[in-house]
C-alpha cells in the first residue's frame, strides 16, 4: 500500500481534532483488488425490523451551513476520476449507483431508486425561479451528448412500459425546465 498522503483540502483525523479543521476522518486505499473481488471503500450492513410508522436510515447526513453569497454545500459529494490510459471500463462507470431490490410480494406503497425531497419554505418572490429538483452542471471541456440514457429498456406499447409508444392525442400538459438561465417546457399529454 502507498504512503498516507492527505489531500490539499483535508488534514488527518488527529489534525482534525486539534486543529478543528475538516475532514473529521479520512480512509485512504491504494491496494490492487484482483479478478473478481469487490472492495468496498465504506461499508454499512443492518437488518432493522420495523413495526407499524416506523422509520429506519442506513446513513444520516445533516448539513447546517451558514454562509454568504457564492458559498457552495452540499450533503454528499462523490467523484470518480478516471484516466483511459491507466483505466478501461469493462462495463460502466458512474459517481453514484443506487439499486432497489423486491423480492417476493410487497404490499401496494410507493417507492423509487431515488427520492428527491424538496422542503421550500423560504420567502422570496418568486420563489426561487431556477430551482429544480434535479441540477446539472457540464463542468468539462468535452460536453456530455445526451440528457439520459436508458439501458435495458424497450420500446413498448402498454401503457405500464417505461418508454412507450403513443397515438397522437393533444397537448394538456407540460414540464418546466431550464437551459442556462433559459425557460423550456415539455410537451406532454394526459390521454393516449
Amino acid at each position: 500500500m502507498a504512503a498516507r498522503t492527505f489531500p490539499t483540502g483535508g488534514v488527518s483525523p488527529i489534525d482534525a481534532y486539534t486543529t478543528g479543521k475538516v475532514p473529521a476522518t479520512y480512509f485512504e486505499f491504494a491496494g490492487t483488488i484482483t479478478t473478481g473481488e469487490e472492495w468496498h471503500g465504506n461499508e454499512i450492513v443492518s437488518a432493522p425490523v420495523l413495526t407499524s410508522g416506523s422509520s429506519y436510515v442506513g446513513q444520516n447526513i445533516v448539513v447546517t451551513a451558514t454562509g454568504t453569497s457564492g458559498s457552495w454545500v452540499s450533503g454528499s459529494f462523490t467523484k470518480v476520476a478516471i484516466n483511459p490510459s491507466t483505466f478501461t471500463a469493462g462495463g460502466y462507470v458512474c459517481a453514484a449507483e443506487f439499486e432497489m431490490a423486491i423480492s417476493g410480494t410487497l404490499q401496494t406503497c410507493d417507492f423509487g431508486v431515488i427520492a428527491l425531497d424538496g422542503a421550500q419554505s423560504n420567502t422570496f418572490s418568486p420563489t426561487m425561479p431556477r430551482g429544480s429538483f434535479i441540477l446539472i452542471n457540464d463542468w468539462g471541456a468535452t460536453e456530455i451528448p445526451n440528457f439520459t440514457r436508458l439501458l435495458s429498456t424497450s420500446v413498448g406499447s402498454a401503457d405500464t412500459s417505461l418508454f412507450a409508444t403513443k397515438s397522437s392525442a393533444a397537448v394538456s400538459h407540460t414540464l418546466k425546465m431550464m437551459v442556462g438561465t433559459t425557460s423550456y417546457w415539455i410537451m406532454v399529454s394526459n390521454a393516449r
